[in-house]
């Protein structure tokens, strides 16, 4: 345990305080810097999780032919809009400070998904490139329909990118940047585990949004939206626009009050650092070459979004053959998943996370994430290997599901520990290892990693995909992936080891 955190706990004069102070080691005269970061990021996680929910169902529950439209949308949509959102954000970091381009970016999501459910959505119908598709779909094999399906129906694939980027731009390029540059080693120990906290109960009540709109009837009176779906829609904007009001009020508030923050990055940063050229996007990857403890965090953050990734899309599979085409069964399920997530990430970070990482250290705390999904992914993997044995042991227990329902739940649970433990204790170990950095250091980092390399995992791994779906079935995928993904995991666990070493050398040095 840090020194100033061990001596929060001591200075109890209770059992009881000493107890509550364990679980929550924020002395008073930090309430006015800690409550603000951790309403700003409930806000923010909670219109991240609301929308997640909504875009993939937007996106799956339209398309012909499911799941396999998403990839395309990862490789040749998400990955050139991070690129070029990202290189927007370093050069407005050039003109203002991080807090400012933060409330700038909130501000231009608001106004985006507002003009989205506005004039977009109702007419997608008409701005649907049917001809096109109908074209293409004669003259293409059909591995690559999920790319013709991306390009015609645009609508659904802009706001899947804008969601997709808000968790890469805003969430962790962004506003981590901003954390990290305005807390201290031992702080960071006490305070991220619970700013994650309050992240994961935003997840909670994202989950009950999106099943309370799932059962959304069309009401007339309402004067938003022409149907059912219309409306569903506005309400998720509605709430979205809210939260991001919320989280500008509490950031003008926390300015206010601490408005030593402004300039508390430049009093952390080298004499020399001033006057130093700042790195262009392009410049800052280069960079990564020549830090190794940056590439070890890109691994870590790369084998992650890869290996997720490809669970992800074989439940997106699952659920589309399960549901189809609809969409409220769809956004209840996810929404019912959004919750479990929340609850099992609260329970980590209220009673595992924190003091995981006070009394056992960092490295404890980095493992447990690969150990996990390598844990629950075998569940998952072995279910979709051997479904019928699967079913053999269903119809012994009496549980009366198909092959597709046992492999669903399956991945239900997969996907929930694997969120549960990644919202928990692999955000924390993977912001903890930027702060032995110099500034400049951790703006090329949250650039080149975050704002770039949580996307190039999930491309990577959509890619994949895309290759394996047009040289073999779809049955054929599964084992290939299963291999793939038992790779990657050990390379993350490699990188775990040589990132803990370069975490001592630092604080060594």
């Amino acid at each position: 345990m840090s020194g100033e955190a061990s001596s929060v706990v001591k200075n109890a004069s209770s059992p009881f305080k000493r107890v509550i102070q364990s679980v929550f080691p924020v002395t008073k005269n930090e309430f006015s810097k800690f409550i603000p970061i951790a309403v700003i990021f409930f806000a923010i996680v909670y219109v991240y999780d609301l929308l997640r929910i909504i875009k993939s169902t937007m996106v799956v529950a339209q398309s012909d032919v499911g799941a396999q439209v998403i990839p395309y949308i990862k490789v040749y949509g998400v990955i050139p809009c991070a690129l070029l959102v990202a290189q927007v954000v370093l050069r407005l970091l050039k003109s203002y400070g991080r807090e400012q381009v933060f409330q700038i970016l909130l501000i231009c999501y608001a106004l985006f998904y507002l003009l989205f459910v506005k004039f977009v959505y109702p007419y997608q119908n008409v701005l649907n490139l049917t001809y096109f598709e109908n074209w293409a779909f004669q003259y293409t094999p059909g591995g690559v329909h999920g790319l013709v399906l991306m390009l015609s129906r645009w609508p659904s694939s802009l706001f899947y990118i804008a969601t997709e980027l808000w968790s890469s731009i805003a969430i962790a390029m962004v506003f981590w940047g901003f954390v990290n540059e305005v807390s201290r080693f031992e702080e960071a120990t006490r305070f991220y585990p619970l700013y994650l906290l309050s992240g994961n109960a935003a997840s909670i009540l994202a989950g009950y949004t999106a099943k309370g709109v799932a059962n959304h009837h069309y009401r007339p009176g309402m004067m938003l939206g022409s149907n059912s779906a219309e409306q569903s829609l506005w309400l998720i904007v509605l709430a979205t626009v809210v939260a991001i009001v919320v989280a500008l009020f509490s950031f003008k508030l926390l300015l206010k009050w601490h408005p030593e923050l402004c300039t508390r990055s430049v009093q952390r940063a080298s004499p020399s650092s001033k006057s130093k050229h700042k790195l262009s996007l392009w410049e800052s990857l280069k960079v990564l070459k020549t830090e190794r403890h940056l590439v070890y965090i890109a691994i870590l953050v790369i084998s992650y979004n890869f290996v997720f990734n490809l669970s992800d899309y074989l439940m997106e599979t699952q659920l589309k053959g399960i549901f189809h085409s609809n969409i409220q069964a769809m956004t209840s399920l996810k929404g019912d998943m959004a919750m479990a997530t929340g609850y099992l990430s609260v329970f980590i970070s209220l009673f595992v996370s924190g003091n995981l990482i006070r009394h056992c250290g960092w490295s404890f705390a980095a493992y447990a994430t690969p150990l996990a999904v390598a844990v629950f992914g075998v569940g998952f993997y072995g279910i979709l290997l051997f479904q019928q044995g699967a079913v053999t042991l269903a119809s012994w227990l009496n549980m009366g599901l198909n092959p597709a329902h046992i492999a669903m739940w399956s991945g239900f649970i997969q996907i929930v520990c694997s969120r549960g433990f990644k919202y928990t204790l692999f955000d924390t170990s993977k912001e903890m290892a930027y702060i032995p950095l110099s500034q400049d250091q951790q703006r090329v980092g949250k650039a080149a990693i975050d704002g770039v390399g949580s996307r190039v995992g999930k491309s990577f791994g959509s890619f994949t995909i895309q290759i394996l779906l047009v040289v073999c079935s779809a049955h054929a995928v599964v084992p290939v992936l299963s291999l793939i993904a038992i790779c990657v995991t050990a390379l993350w666990l490699f990188a775990i080891s040589r990132l803990t070493l370069s975490m001592k050398a630092k604080d060594n040095a």
